[in-house]
């Protein structure tokens, strides 16, 4: 049979009596936090998945940050001397 808790002991902190520094963390059940637990195979690929994002976001921002290098590279030399430089002039 299950103990039923009394008001006063689900007051209680759990650290009450013990010092601090000894004291064990909560875990997710005194929290009263719901999970679902990952099967370990499904973990790893999530994991890997959002390494492989994580690089793509790595090499957008490269990518992107070298095409606005080339674009104000070439709007200081379209406005260098004010000479043009194609053929037609």
């Amino acid at each position: 049979m299950r103990e039923i808790s009394r008001p006063d002991r689900a007051m209680t902190p759990p650290t009450k009596g013990r010092p601090l520094a000894t004291a064990k963390p909560p875990s997710v059940a005194s929290l009263g936090v719901r999970v679902r637990l990952v099967p370990v195979a499904r973990d790893r690929e999530l994991a890997r998945l959002i390494r492989s994002c994580d690089a793509l976001r790595t090499e957008w921002e490269c990518l992107f940050q070298r095409i606005v290098e080339l674009l104000n590279e070439d709007d200081r030399g379209s406005r260098g001397d004010g000479l043009s430089s194609s053929p037609d002039e």
